[in-house]
């Protein structure tokens, strides 16, 4: 027995909202509309193939899943309002999006999520525990989760340079 398309679709549209602020048929609609291209520019512009970008306004695909595209994604919206207002050119502004190297794309956001990711597992763990508490909790955990240890050291008492260099290493990132 198969799913109904209709409450699929529905249910991913609900979790592209949470996602991206907006299902992505109005995120689509919208900056299309604003840019004043196809959808198919606007899938080039993405680096994604037109017919997903259909599946993603439809519904029936749920998320984007090639970062650079996302990022992409999210430079239009933040130009967006500035072509609306005149304040920028929506050729300019196209192509400014284009331009954009892959490399360049990730190599930057990419370091600035694993320092933020890294230091807000310090935060928590500062706020919840002192050095000391860390430590012994650390030790008394290390024969049965010596993994959970780790990070109770590593985020908990190390160094925020060690802590983005864990963050790194076990997101794959």
């Amino acid at each position: 027995m198969s799913a109904d398309p209709e409450s699929l679709a529905a249910r991913n549209h609900a979790e592209q909202a949470r996602l991206y602020g907006a299902p992505l048929v109005e995120v689509i609609d919208e900056l299309t509309e604003t840019f004043g291209i196809s959808r198919a520019k606007l899938a080039r512009v993405l680096g994604l193939s037109a017919p997903m970008v259909s599946q993603l306004a439809s519904g029936n695909r749920l998320k984007i899943g090639n970062p650079t595209a996302v990022h992409r994604l999210q430079r239009l919206m933040q130009l967006a309002p500035t072509v609306r207002s005149g304040q920028v050119v929506a050729a300019a502004a196209v192509a400014e999006v284009e331009a954009e190297a892959p490399g360049s794309v990730l190599t930057r956001p990419t370091a600035t999520l694993r320092h933020e990711g890294a230091t807000h597992v310090q935060e928590v763990l500062r706020w919840a525990a002192s050095a000391d508490d860390l430590t012994r909790a650390a030790a008394i955990l290390e024969a049965a989760f010596p993994a959970l240890a780790e990070v109770l050291r590593v985020y908990g008492t190390g160094r925020t340079k060690d802590a983005v260099e864990h963050f790194r290493m076990v997101s794959g990132g």
